[in-house]
């Protein structure tokens, strides 16, 4: 009973040393752990990459606007001048995938008057096309043809580039190399080496195209104005990114 006694004591205190033993080893684990992020160097920069390009491509949104007393007759009238704009766009080198309708309505006018009801006085027929047009030395004869032609409705010239994407990733490669060469900057201030890119992320994009304020202008003035669009103002884009690298 004795020896008995003895023995279960003994096992006691080693399971007790066992598990004294164990949990002064799990502390000092996490602490090494903790320790390493803690003194984990990083540096993190924002990059820029810009260009400025001449458009390639010019966007015109033009129509033919006609009235009438019934809708029918509007609607006719309207596909009778639409259908001259149209030869003119062609003979002018335009594609028939390059025009795009984006707006065809026929609503009808109402006369107000104060204490009665609204009266329909007529109708009014709309059709609205977006023109592609790559020869952008041309682009005001193109103006002028059309509005010859019965196009009544010139709304908006506004200019991009056609493969935007490419100029996209070439301001991406600028705008890392910008930040590269801060980091680098910011590590030999500061007596230390840059190490490899940990993380790197696009933070946003701009792009800012050239438009011309035709709201409020005929269609002869805009056909004197057209030809020197392009001069007025270059396709910007600007990329942000964001870049941590190891500082050693």
């Amino acid at each position: 009973m004795h020896q008995l006694w003895k023995r279960t004591m003994v096992a006691v205190a080693l399971c007790a040393a066992l598990f004294v033993t164990s949990v002064q080893l799990q502390p000092g684990t996490a602490s090494a752990a903790v320790a390493t992020d803690v003194n984990r160097n990083v540096i993190s920069v924002t990059g820029q990459g810009k260009l400025e390009v001449d458009p390639d491509i010019a966007y015109v949104v033009l129509g033919v606007v006609t009235k009438a007393d019934k809708a029918d007759e509007a609607q006719k009238l309207n596909a009778e001048k639409f259908d001259k704009v149209k030869k003119a766009l062609t003979s002018h080198g335009v594609d028939n995938k390059d025009v795009k309708t984006v707006q065809f309505s026929v609503q009808p006018q109402y006369s107000y008057k104060e204490n009665q009801e609204p009266k329909i006085v007529g109708y009014e027929a709309r059709h609205q096309v977006k023109v592609s047009y790559r020869k952008l030395s041309q682009l005001g004869d193109l103006v002028d043809v059309v509005s010859k032609a019965g196009a009544n409705d010139i709304s908006d010239i506004s200019f991009g580039i056609e493969n935007i994407e490419s100029l996209e990733l070439q301001a991406l490669e600028k705008a890392v190399a910008n930040g590269t060469k801060k980091a680098q900057a910011l590590a030999k201030a500061s007596g230390r080496q840059l190490g490899q890119v940990l993380t790197i992320s696009e933070t946003g994009s701009d792009f800012s195209i050239p438009r011309l304020a035709v709201a409020e202008m005929a269609n002869d003035q805009m056909a004197k104005v057209a030809p020197s669009a392009p001069q007025a103002g270059q396709v910007k884009i600007q990329v942000n990114v964001q870049l941590q690298f190891e500082l050693k």
